[in-house]
Order: structure tokens, then C-alpha cells, then sequence
């Protein structure tokens, strides 16, 4: 309240006058304003944005186009007030970010010239089909601009204003691109959100100009709104994980992934759903907070968990994704293309990428849903439903308390060095179980891998149902085993560390290429395949890991315990290499079933031993290092806003 009375009397509490932000441009968001009056109004329930599928609505309704071209018109008129306006951000601000008005000024106003013109001039059918596949893909570059300008009065303001304009703006396209799918009256809540998001906008530029940060570091409006934006994030995609993609195979419910199609143009799930998804993806990792010294400090995790190197290219994933979704959407095969794949693969990378930052960086809590469902999204053909239900409620569950935790103690993480310890040394014994075959054996004509994928693993569901689920489950073993190890490395100045999310990260995107098979048997290679080369990639990087911890153990004072790790690794480093060399060469000709029985075994033998010295090691680590003593730090102070 005191900064809405500030803006009003443009006077600080003390009385003394205040400039403000800039007055001109506060006139752009009145103009937002009138635009969200014009489709709250006017549009009948209709996107006035080329959302997937709008094109369409527009050549159904010749005069919607028009509509259409005047909404967006609005829109960029405000944005050029906005524009002329920057002058106050310029003087706060020590980034160039703030551009990202200009650029969505050109972007708007091209968009209106493009839809009123070919609206008006393209009549013949080969020119409808230009003009809807030009609408989806004008669509996707203002829905992308569109978000990292909301993201921007959330990223710069220190005030509740700033969070709000920003938190609106971003959830309009989303909203409407859900409306598109379900119904008329959704469309109509966007644009009351968008009408609240430019009448917060208008406040956000009559606001004193103290109230725009200083410093480089997010203010604590920005990291609460990471957190309402993941929460948010998560519900828009709780609509596409619901509605459409739960079906029925053999009598058994099964989950539909995102890219599924029924007919040569329809799919399971609509585009425009994963559109709103990854529109709204792209604000949330776009406001992945810049933490300062003193907040690293309390936090105990030394580094911001999403960088700038990570932050970019998840952003890059969604802006993809974004595109792809908004030409699944047109309904014509050839602009369908090769885009259906990413729909599924795209969103399952941003949420596996993201869980394993948080995982890497000791917060088990918060990265595990996220990589839990963006592996189980990208199952194809489909997978049992509770293995996606269950993790995206977790994800949404576990944003809460980020945020509020954020909003209590102003801090965006958990620190759970000892979660990194026991969950990581379950994962291991897990994949030693699968290896020794004690989940069950699957059919004979599965050799050499029925002793690793019971696809009769559940009783009550059909081996049809729940074998793609059953193929994936050991690489999960190995993939969360990985993840988990790099929590080991955070903060230890270890090389090489990052490599196991990386590899656990690119091979994750494989998963889908096991359905690729043209039968169960080859599907089973294709996974024992991607599990041992995984396996292989990461056995020098775990060996590296185990060598730097037993130095760290050894620095402490614990040198039977460190020579113990030390001696492990590298017997375990020699008889990989033997046994390496020994398969090159068995495998160089035409070996019998009965060897490949036998070096199958000496595989399976070597992995085991070595894993059970791996999880000696973790423990001993886990106890000498302090981490099984490090948990949650409830209670912490919060770091004084500055």
C-alpha cells in the first residue's frame, strides 16, 4: 500500500517528492489496457494472438483478423511509450536487458502489419496455408519477446509492483493458449490477467525510480517470483498432463506422451497445451535468481544453482519447443514436420536439466520431482500414469515450499548434503539388484537382457502395458545415481564433476528412440545397450570423483579410510580396463552364445564388485566429510535486503 500512495501523491513517506520511473511510459501500459478491454470485450472468446491454431479461427471469421491486427497495434504503441521511456531504467540499471522493450516494440508492431496485411491480400488456398504457418511461427517469436519482457519488471523492481506486472504479463499467453484448447471462458480469464498485468505495468513505470534495483543480484521480489513462477509453471502443465494424454491399452490406463498423433494432422494431447507449458517455462528459467555473496553463504551452496551457461540454453530449449508446439499446432503435415518430437523431448529436457542443477547442488528435495517426470514424460509409447502423476504433483508440491521459504527466509534452495549420501548410495544398490537379476528375469527370447527387464514385473498389469516402463526403469537407476554423485563434488573445487550430469542429461534424451524397435527384443538391446555405455562413460568420472574424496579424507586425518577409497578405485580402475580390452577383442569376431554368456558374466561381476566398493566409499565419504551431518538448515537467517 505505501508504494501504491507513493505513486499517487509522487512523494516518499517522509513527504519529500520522488521522480518517478517515467511518466510516458506509464501512458503505454493505460494502452495495454484498452487492447485487454478490446478482446475482454470484443473477442467472443477468441485469441486475438497467433496462439496454435488462431490462423485457423481467423479464416473461419474474416473480420477477426482485423480485430486481431487492431489488439496487437495497441500493444505496440504502448511498447513504443515503453520504449521512449527507458531513460529511467538506463540510469539504474548496469545491464542492457532492459533493450528487450525495443526489440518487442519491432516484434509487436511487425506482427500487426502482418496479420492485417495477409488477412487482406492472401485469398488462394496455397496462400492460406503460407499465412497460417507464417501466423504460428510470428506467433512463437512474440510469445518468446513477450515473456522475457514480463520477466523483466519482475527481475528489476524491488517493489510488490514490479513482481505483479511481471507475474500477470507472463501468465497471459499461457492462459490463453490453454483457452484455445478447452474453452471460451479461459480465453476470457487471460485477458482480465492481461488487463490486471498492464495496469500494474503503469504503476510499475509511475513508481519512484528507487524502487529499480542497484546491483546485479536479484532483489527478493525477483526470488519470490522464481518461486510463484515455478508453482504457476507447474499448474499450466498439470493441464497438459491431464487433459488429453491418458488413455487405454489392453483394458489398463496408460499416459500418452505429448508428441503421440491419432491421425495424420490430430494429436493425443493439443499443441497449444505444451505451448502454454513452455511459454511459461521460459519466464521461470529466465528468472532464476543471481544470488549475492552473503546469500551463498547462508545457503551453503557457494554457486547460483542455474548459471548463465545452463540458464541460456534451457531458455534456448523453451524458445525451441515454443516454435515446434506453435507449428504442431497449424495442422498441416508439412509444417507438423519433425515437431512433434520436440514437443515431448523438449519439455522432458528443461525439467531433467533443471532437476539435475538442483541435485548437483545438494538440493535433492526440489531436483527430484523435476527429473523424475521429465524422464517419464519423454516414454514413448506410453507409460503407466502414476509414474508421471505422482512426480509432477511433487514438483508442484515442492515449489511451494520453495516459495515459501523464499518469501520466509528470502532463501530460493535447500541444502541436503546427506540426502545426496543415502539416496545416491540406494540408487547404486538398486542398479546392482537389476544387474543380478533380483527384480525378476524377463522371457528367454530376451537373452542376453532378460535377466535385467522383468516386463511381467507387476502383476496386475499386462506385459504390453507396463513393458516400456519396465525398460526404462534400470537406466533410471544409473541416470539418479549420477545426478546424485555430483552433490559429492558441490563446493569441493573437484574437475570433472559436471560430466555425469552431462552424461546422465544426454543420454536421458535417448530414452525415446528404445520404442524405435521393431519388437520387445530389439527394444531390450537398444536399453541394455544405452545403460552399459552410459555405464562406461561414467566409470572414469566416478573413479576421478572416489580418488578426490579420498584425498579430502586423507587431509582430514583419516588415512586408513582414504588409502581404503584409494586402493578401491584403482583396483577397480585395472580390471575395467582388462575386462575392456577383453570384450574388444571377444566382440571383434563372431563369438558363440556361450561366450557372450561368459564375458556377459565377467561384466556383470566386475560392475557389482565395483559398486559395492563404490558405496563402502560414498558412506565412509558421506560420514569423514561431515555430509550425513548436513541436512536441512531450518532456522538459518535470511540475508538483509539491500
Amino acid at each position: 500500500m505505501e508504494d501504491i500512495r507513493s505513486i499517487i501523491t509522487q512523494s516518499s513517506p517522509e513527504g519529500e517528492s520522488v521522480e518517478p520511473i517515467s511518466r510516458i511510459a506509464g501512458i503505454g501500459g493505460l494502452l495495454g489496457v484498452v487492447a485487454a478491454a478490446l478482446g475482454l470485450l470484443l473477442s467472443s472468446g477468441t485469441p486475438l494472438l497467433p496462439v496454435p491454431t488462431m490462423s485457423v479461427v481467423t479464416l473461419k471469421n474474416p473480420s477477426h483478423f482485423i480485430l486481431s491486427a487492431v489488439f496487437v497495434a495497441i500493444i505496440a504503441v504502448g511498447l513504443l511509450l515503453q520504449f521512449k521511456g527507458l531513460g529511467g531504467l538506463e540510469k539504474r540499471l548496469e545491464t542492457n536487458y532492459y533493450n528487450i522493450v525495443r526489440l518487442m516494440f519491432l516484434i509487436s508492431a511487425a506482427t500487426a502489419v502482418f496479420i492485417l496485411w495477409g488477412g487482406l491480400v492472401w485469398n488462394k488456398p496455397l496462400e492460406v496455408v503460407d499465412y497460417v504457418v507464417d501466423s504460428a511461427t510470428m506467433g512463437a517469436i512474440f510469445t518468446i519477446f513477450w515473456q522475457l519482457l514480463a520477466v523483466l519488471y519482475i527481475d528489476v523492481s524491488k517493489t510488490k509492483i514490479g513482481l505483479v506486472t511481471g507475474i500477470f504479463n507472463a501468465m497471459f499467453i499461457p492462459v490463453l493458449a490453454i483457452g484455445q484448447a478447452i474453452g471460451p471462458m479461459i480465453v476470457i480469464l487471460a485477458y482480465v490477467i492481461l488487463l490486471v498485468g498492464q495496469l500494474f505495468n503503469t504503476l510499475f513505470w509511475w513508481s519512484p525510480l528507487s524502487s529499480i534495483r542497484q546491483f546485479a543480484r536479484s532483489p527478493k521480489t525477483a526470488k519470490l517470483g522464481f518461486g510463484i513462477m515455478g508453482v504457476l509453471t507447474g499448474l499450466v502443465g498439470l493441464v497438459a498432463v491431464f487433459t488429453g494424454p491418458l488413455g487405454e491399452v489392453s483394458g489398463s490406463q496408460v499416459w500418452y506422451p505429448w508428441s503421440t498423433m491419432v491421425s495424420e494432422t490430430a494429436f493425443q494431447t493439443s499443441p497449444a497445451l505444451i505451448f502454454a507449458f513452455l511459454a511459461s517455462t521460459l519466464a521461470w528459467v529466465m528468472l532464476a535468481p543471481r544470488l549475492g555473496a552473503k546469500e551463498l553463504e547462508i545457503a551453503a551452496i557457494g554457486q547460483d544453482v542455474v548459471q548463465s551457461g545452463p540458464k541460456g540454453f534451457l531458455v534456448f530449449l523453451a524458445a525451441v519447443g515454443v516454435f515446434a508446439a506453435g507449428q504442431a499446432g497449424t495442422g498441416y503435415p508439412d509444417a507438423i514436420g519433425i515437431n512433434p518430437q520436440f514437443m515431448s523431448i523438449i519439455p522432458g529436457a528443461i525439467l531433467i536439466l533443471m532437476g539435475g542443477l538442483y541435485v548437483s547442488h545438494t538440493d535433492v528435495v526440489t531436483g527430484t520431482p523435476m527429473a523424475l517426470a521429465g524422464i517419464f514424460i519423454m516414454t514413448h509409447p506410453y507409460v503407466i500414469p502414476w509414474l508421471v502423476l505422482i512426480p509432477w504433483a511433487f514438483f508442484i508440491i515442492t515449489q511451494v515450499l520453495v516459495t515459501i521459504e523464499t518469501h520466509v527466509r528470502g532463501l530460493t534452495y535447500f541444502s541436503q548434503p546427506v540426502l545426496n549420501v543415502v539416496l545416491s548410495i540406494v540408487a547404486s544398490v538398486a542398479f546392482i539388484l537389476v544387474l543380478l537379476g533380483m527384480f525378476g528375469s524377463g522371457p528367454p527370447a530376451l537373452w542376453p537382457a532378460n535377466r535385467w527387464f522383468n516386463v511381467a514385473l507387476f502383476d496386475n498389469l499386462p506385459v504390453v502395458v507396463q513393458t516400456p516402463t519396465i525398460l526404462v526403469l534400470p537406466i533410471l537407476t544409473l541416470l539418479a545415481r549420477n545426478l546424485l554423485l555430483g552433490g559429492y563434488a558441490h563446493g569441493r573445487g573437484y574437475t570433472g564433476s559436471e560430466a555425469l550430469v552431462g552424461f546422465s542429461f544426454l543420454f536421458s534424451l535417448l530414452l525415446p528412440i528404445i520404442a524405435a524397435n521393431f519388437d520387445v527384443y530389439h527394444m531390450a538391446l537398444t536399453a541394455t545397450a544405452i545403460m552399459l555405455f552410459l555405464y562406461a562413460l561414467s566409470f572414469a568420472v566416478v573413479l576421478s570423483l572416489n580418488m578426490n574424496l579420498a584425498n579430502d579424507v586423507e587431509e582430514l586425518g583419516y588415512e586408513m579410510e582414504g588409502t581404503f577409497i584409494k586402493v578401491a578405485t584403482i583396483v577397480g580402475l585395472a580390471f575395467g580396463a582388462v575386462l575392456a580390452a577383453a570384450g574388444m577383442w571377444v566382440f571383434s569376431g563372431f563369438p558363440s552364445n556361450i561366450i557372450v554368456g561368459q564375458v556377459m558374466t565377467l561384466l556383470v561381476t566386475l560392475i557389482v564388485g565395483l559398486e559395492l566398493l563404490c558405496v563402502v566409499s560414498w558412506l565412509i565419504a558421506g560420514i569423514r566429510l561431515g555430509m550425513l551431518t548436513s541436512g536441512f538448515s531450518i532456522g538459518a537467517r535470511a540475508t538483509k535486503e539491500q
